[in-house]
């Protein structure tokens, strides 16, 4: 056996050992959370313009008119809501329609359900004409759904819900009843605007 025969014998035996070259780096996680949106009203209820009178100045048994506002935007109805006196009748009568409230969301989740809550008490609406006057009933009382999954349906919060869209949108409409004064007063109706206010929630 040659010199050469006894080094690559040698080597063999020697353990072979690899050294590898390693680098840690730190990573970062971003999340950003927006519970809010933004919801408002587009156009308030329009009563539209009627013809109004009271039908009794101290408040004993005054009938009630009631003019009622479909969402859908079909025509409003008007109807004896209270019944009292006949000598006491109040008076309502449609001169020009007028249009359901306008709202709408953005900014929300896409493709995502949301509840609707309505006012669960009437409101007032006063003369801007100020004075002393009788005053009228309002009430919002349905929503009409005019976006997403369920457009063309009254929300019921149960089989129909406000959804938005791809892009976290939605709209609605709102309509309700107008109401004559109920107490009576002893002046009338002035030609003037009359206006309330109310509150509408949305939520997830």
């Amino acid at each position: 056996m040659n010199k050469l025969t006894y080094l690559v014998a040698a080597t063999a035996l020697i353990p072979m050992s690899l050294s590898h070259a390693a680098e840690t780096a730190t990573g970062t996680a971003t999340v950003m959370v927006q519970n809010t949106f933004t919801f408002g009203q587009d156009s308030g209820i329009d009563f539209g313009t009627i013809r109004a009178q009271i039908g009794s100045a101290d408040g004993t048994n005054v009938n009630v008119m009631t003019m009622t506002l479909p969402a859908d935007g079909s025509n409003p109805t008007v109807a004896e809501s209270v019944s009292g006196d006949s000598s006491r009748l109040s008076t309502l009568n449609i001169i020009t329609p007028g249009t359901p409230g306008v709202f709408s969301v953005s900014g929300a989740a896409p493709n995502t359900a949301l509840t609707i809550t309505l006012p669960a008490s009437p409101f007032t609406l006063n003369s801007s004409g100020g004075g002393a006057g009788p005053t009228f009933e309002g009430a919002i009382t349905e929503a009409y759904i005019t976006s997403g999954t369920f457009a063309n349906q009254l929300y019921d919060g149960t089989t129909t819900f406000l959804t938005t869209d791809a892009t976290g949108s939605a709209t609605f409409r709102v309509g309700g009843t107008l109401s004559t004064d109920s107490t009576g007063n002893a002046t009338n109706y002035q030609d003037v605007a009359y206006n309330g206010q109310y509150s509408i929630t949305v939520a997830y």
